[in-house]
């Protein structure tokens, strides 16, 4: 949003950066309310909430504009819990938290909350409903180019469907599992058409997110997959400040998230799962950011070598002054482990 307001200001046409539409936010829960301020604006933009405990056990946990602040777990089929939720409203630069024992705001428990507001060519979200075993469609246009969906039934238990752009045609992915790639037929993608395909997908109440892959200068996400069998080098054109992983061809390979304000170093890796429960671990040293991507080498977080992981990639913030910049207040210099932007800098001109 800074970056925004600086180009106004100067006369130069007003583009959209990684930090007005994604934040990392870390946070100590305090049984208590709380301000989480990060300077998204999600009461006037819309757009989801993925919170993850950092230091105990819990559940990923999105939330949503599109539902109100209804809870949906990563890594379970469970319906959506609306009396628990923690967030009690979204606003125009963050959200508010309260308390409820178990969900995001546990008191002396550590967390990391992603938000990702709606824009176009970045993230968009929407609601279906499929009845009578027709098909339910939605239309993501203002994306361009659809790079990841995620679908997940509301209102009662059903799995998270994963389309990402890098699966082989036909197959879907699940987020709460493991498994690899595998012909589901629950939902297809034309173009920027989602379509929820009736007869095969349960009727009911579903949300569907969906991230867009732009690889223009000055694109803000971008989706694909890397070789795995030696270290390999992903170029991307900027610095990432967040990579979601999963494996598609080997069964049993996690949903990994890293992102720059828990720190990438080279002797370990600060790595959240999103489909299971586990608190943060240091994993071993395996992506190594860049000026312009990220390298990988080959090991047991990619599947020893015959992995093929797909990923998903947001730069890092123009105006990046780790560890005291957007959402960064973990009060020490370990952020720094992941190399300050340098390229994303030239976006400006």
């Amino acid at each position: 949003m800074l970056a925004a307001k600086l180009l106004a200001a100067s006369g130069t046409a007003t583009r959209l950066f990684s930090e007005d539409v994604f934040a990392v936010h870390m946070y100590t829960g305090n049984d208590a309310t709380q301000t989480i301020t990060n300077g998204i604006d999600l009461a006037g933009k819309g757009g989801m909430v993925w919170s993850k405990s950092r230091g105990s056990v819990g559940a990923g946990e999105l939330r949503d504009s599109a539902r109100g602040t209804a809870i949906l777990q990563s890594s379970t089929t469970g319906a959506q819990v609306v009396a628990a939720s923690d967030v009690t409203a979204f606003n125009s630069n963050g959200y508010n938290l309260d308390f409820v024992s178990g969900t995001a705001n546990q008191g002396s428990t550590t967390f990391v909350g992603w938000t990702f507001r709606k824009a176009p060519k970045f993230f968009s979200q929407a609601t279906a409903t499929v009845t009578g075993g027709a098909d339910a469609t939605v239309s993501f246009s203002d994306l361009a180019t659809l790079g990841m969906v995620i679908v997940k039934r509301t209102d009662s238990t059903g799995s998270w469907y994963v389309w990402h752009r890098s699966l082989t045609a036909g197959k879907l992915l699940y987020l709460e599992q493991t498994a690899a790639e595998a012909t589901l037929g629950h939902i297809t993608v034309s173009g920027t058409t989602v379509t929820l395909e009736g007869g095969v997908i349960a009727n009911g109440t579903y949300i569907v997110y969906a991230w867009a892959h732009d690889t223009a200068t000055d694109g803000i996400v971008q989706c694909g997959t890397f070789l795995t069998a030696a270290t390999t080098t992903t170029s991307l054109g900027w610095e990432p400040q967040f990579l979601l992983t999963k494996s598609i061809n080997v069964a049993g390979d996690n949903w990994k998230m890293y992102d720059a304000s828990r720190g990438v170093a080279y002797s370990g890796t600060s790595r959240l799962v999103a489909n299971t429960s586990a608190a943060e671990v240091a994993a071993a040293a395996s992506v190594f950011p860049t000026a312009t991507g990220f390298n990988t080498i080959s090991g047991t977080e990619w599947g020893n070598g015959v992995g093929l992981p797909m990923w998903a990639a947001i730069p890092a913030a123009m105006l990046a002054m780790w560890p005291t910049s957007r959402g960064c207040n973990c009060g020490t210099n370990a952020c720094r482990a992941w190399p300050m932007p340098t390229k994303v800098f030239s976006r400006t001109s």
